[in-house]
């Protein structure tokens, strides 16, 4: 792996054309001015698994927005030309009031777009950025501060997709806010033919996020995270307008209990939707049909849920292999839990502690 100065976390992973894996994140810096700062990273490894020497610097990329105090990668993809885009957040500016505090803590949703040797696009955005002021800063910016830096009950979340003009749509959330759609041009300009001006504001109430969009089989887009103690689904059209015949005008929710978050969603082969919530109460997988419905006739009405003797973290990866059995994969305080699941429930529980995974 890249030599990191401080801890790192890595929230997306890509592979290309050419077999090249990138690994998108943030770490912290270390220096004396600006100790633990978080920035953008991303690192590029060739199909046999070696920092790849023509991105970035020797294989990484650091990037830090306007001198932020906080900039972070949640959500990645690769264009229909190999370009890396980037969602996720910034906030905080190094300006100091008179008692040497930061004063400006707005939160910021952030697109960043590299070219193929990981310079930021200038032909994109401004110099390669595309940046939304979701919530101004506040009088002191605690509440700014708070999401950013402080997000004790990880709510933040973002979701990225491409629609097929090339637009990127991003879907983003503040401390208190309602999910927030925001589609852009190729250009990294907002489109005004989507939404309000390019944006797309749904109330789902305190502490909502979204972690994935996928686009249905019939081109409407699915925004699918965690709000409040709840799974939740909505459903939108091509142009940004709520669907009201999905749902409960456009949402359905499905309760998943307090610690626990939704961090991943696939599309099975015959367009039905698997969701899986992962935290303090284990791992939770459920399905539903092309309309939003719960799948009764999997798991326990639609739900599969798994509860091993840990603690698990609040994301999880999931994956579906060629015979569509799908596998969910949890961090623990201490190792990594896979769960293969039938339609029946959990097939194959296995557990991989921290010191085999390193070996």
């Amino acid at each position: 792996p890249p030599r990191n100065r401080d801890r790192a976390t890595v929230t997306a992973l890509l592979q290309d054309g050419m077999g090249r894996a990138t690994v998108v994140g943030w770490r912290h810096l270390s220096t004396a001015l600006d100790a633990n700062v978080p920035v953008i990273t991303a690192a590029r490894y060739t199909a046999r698994g070696e920092l790849d020497a023509s991105f970035g610097e020797r294989g990484v990329v650091t990037t830090r927005v306007d001198q932020a105090a906080v900039t972070q990668a949640l959500a990645a993809t690769l264009d229909r030309d190999g370009r890396l885009l980037v969602a996720g957040y910034s906030g905080g500016s190094k300006l100091r009031n008179p008692r040497g505090s930061f004063d400006d803590w707005p939160i910021r949703a952030i697109l960043l777009r590299y070219t193929l040797n990981g310079e930021l696009d200038t032909s994109f955005g401004d110099g390669g950025i595309a940046s939304y002021v979701l919530e101004p800063s506040g009088q002191d910016g605690r509440q700014g501060r708070d999401f950013l830096l402080y997000d004790y009950e990880h709510i933040k979340t973002a979701g990225l997709i491409l629609d097929r003009l090339g637009r990127s749509v991003v879907a983003v959330s503040g401390g208190e806010g309602p999910a927030v759609l925001l589609r852009y041009t190729p250009e990294g300009r907002l489109d005004p033919s989507f939404g309000t001006t390019g944006v797309v504001r749904t109330p789902m109430g305190k502490g909502s996020g979204i972690s994935t969009l996928l686009w249905d089989s019939t081109g409407r887009l699915l925004a699918v995270g965690t709000s409040a103690d709840s799974m939740v689904i909505a459903r939108y059209f091509a142009d940004g307008v709520l669907d009201s015949a999905f749902g409960e005008r456009g949402t359905r929710r499905t309760p998943i209990g307090a610690g626990m978050r939704v961090s991943a969603a696939l599309q099975e082969s015959d367009h039905h939707l698997l969701v899986v919530a992962s935290g303090e109460r284990g791992v939770q997988l459920a399905r539903y049909d092309a309309e939003g419905l719960l799948d009764r006739s999997f798991g326990s009405n639609g739900v599969i849920h798994t509860a091993p003797d840990k603690r698990l973290a609040t994301a999880a990866g999931l994956t579906i292999d060629d015979e569509g059995v799908p596998t969910v994969a949890a961090l623990s305080e201490d190792g990594i839990f896979l769960v293969r699941f039938d339609r029946a429930g959990p097939v194959d529980l296995s557990f991989r502690s921290m010191t085999q995974a390193r070996n």
